[in-house]
């Protein structure tokens, strides 16, 4: 209770260090608290308080190596909401995700095993992150992530199953922010898609071959770093290439099939982009 109520309390006392370095001396049971109390910590972290965290990110990562579902889970929502508290801040954003900190988060997406709420943390972490850093952007890029991503949408694009279509849709929608955040940010501010009747926007998938006339920006991205990634794939066009490759088949096939309008807009909006900057 504490943890939730007086987070910022307990983080200028050292209480998140303190609770964490001895960890592996307690059962199991003990483990879960003090991991579910570290991710409480991690909420609305101010600026002063930081340094409490970084010291505390090494253990954490341990999180992420557990045998135990729900301490990995503690593990991914620390992680979330540590980036989630400086979004725009590149020099913390690449403190906290250390490459092997990345290397679990990827392993943990590519795992059968992993449930549906530590998936969820970890896309949004690794989205927010690749957002606020190119070091991200360029790692995740380098690490084959895409193939991964592609891999999830496939196996995830069933909506049959009405009692499950929300989570599914949801679980989508986390992957397409993901690809979005994969790509430089658009510069037209025009009409964007969401806009759009459905009808309209089935007719417009026909002339994708000019995004731009449709296609709204709808990241904000600092500028240094949008302009980081643009160059990035100008100086090595095969990577977006072989991004399109792979994504743009499973995109357009779900943005056919899908019923849910949040995946279909996505869908677009990602394959808009690919488009946008192939053409530039």
């Amino acid at each position: 209770i504490l943890s939730n109520d007086q987070s910022s309390s307990l983080l200028r006392e050292g209480i998140l260090m303190a609770s964490l370095t001895f960890i592996d001396f307690f059962s199991i049971d003990l483990q879960r608290k003090i991991a579910a109390m570290a991710a409480n910590m991690c909420r609305k972290i101010p600026q002063n308080l930081f340094s409490n965290v970084e010291c505390a990110i090494p253990n954490i990562t341990f999180f992420l190596q557990s045998a135990d579902p729900r301490i990995i889970e503690s593990g991914c929502k620390c992680f979330q909401r540590i980036v989630s508290c400086f979004p725009n801040d590149s020099n913390k954003i690449d403190l906290i995700c250390s490459s092997n900190m990345l290397d679990n988060c990827l392993a943990l997406l590519s795992s059968t095993t992993t449930n549906k709420a530590t998936l969820s943390s970890a896309l949004h972490l690794l989205a927010v992150a690749s957002h606020g850093s190119f070091a991200v952007f360029k790692q995740l890029h380098e690490k084959g992530v895409a193939i991964m991503l592609s891999t999830m949408l496939g196996h995830g694009n069933d909506e049959s199953d009405e009692n499950a279509s929300r989570t599914v849709r949801e679980h989508l929608s986390e992957i397409l922010h993901l690809l979005l955040e994969l790509l430089p940010s658009r510069d037209e501010k025009s009409k964007f898609i969401t806009e759009m009747s459905a009808a309209n926007r089935k007719s417009l998938f026909q002339i994708m071959a000019t995004p731009q006339q449709y296609l709204k920006d709808v990241i904000v991205t600092s500028e240094e770093t949008n302009e980081q990634k643009k160059r990035m794939f100008v100086e090595n066009p095969q990577l977006l290439i072989s991004f399109g490759e792979c994504m743009l088949p499973v995109l357009i096939e779900m943005f056919r099939s899908t019923h849910a309008e949040v995946v279909a807009n996505r869908c677009l909006t990602v394959v808009g982009t690919v488009l946008h900057f192939s053409s530039a």
